[in-house]
């Protein structure tokens, strides 16, 4: 596991090129801790993640998140509406000079990859993945089903389409999927 300053960094790192992607996606924490999810393995680096309601959660990506905020590297506001807003500040470039070239490689790929989807979209990828990965379940049938008890408030439909557009399911689930 990264210590403070160097896991601090990749979350700046995830933030400012989120923010040069200008989405109109709103960049927060649980979005943040989905894409670390799925940068740990690009980087073989384990966060110790943990399944929690909004799926995987780990408490050393939180700690790197609010370590960046306490040394002004980013600047976190919270709206009860909306939630949480994580943007860069001048400081995180103090942290982004600790990070090598395959971590900004592997984030950079995450980011054209998952830009497009928000925080929702990728706690469906990310228990996807967890699922997959934690409990071995390699039947597509069953993850669906597990992901689909974990998550009761999204449709099934709803969690394929988003695994589509992951290209995480294979030909069979996706002419089910168009077949409906």
């Amino acid at each position: 596991m990264k210590n403070l300053r160097e896991g601090a960094a990749l979350v700046c790192f995830f933030v400012k090129k989120l923010e040069e992607r200008d989405d109109s996606i709103p960049i927060g924490k649980a979005r943040l801790q989905k894409l670390m999810y799925l940068l740990q393995k690009e980087i073989e680096e384990d966060f110790e993640y943990s399944f929690y309601y909004y799926g995987p959660f780990s408490i050393a990506v939180a700690q790197y998140i609010d370590y960046a905020e306490l040394h002004s590297a980013l600047d976190i506001q919270y709206n009860p509406d909306t939630g949480f807003s994580i943007s860069t500040r001048e400081e995180q470039s103090k942290f982004l000079a600790l990070l090598s070239d395959i971590e900004r490689k592997a984030i950079e790929k995450i980011v054209e990859k998952y830009h497009n989807f928000n925080a929702k979209e990728l706690s469906i990828i990310a228990t996807y993945l967890f699922l997959k990965e934690k409990f071995k379940i390699e039947n597509e049938e069953k993850l669906l089903q597990a992901i689909k008890s974990l998550k009761p408030n999204y449709s099934e439909e709803e969690i394929k389409k988003v695994l589509s557009r992951a290209s995480l399911l294979n030909e069979v689930s996706k002419t089910q999927l168009s077949g409906r």
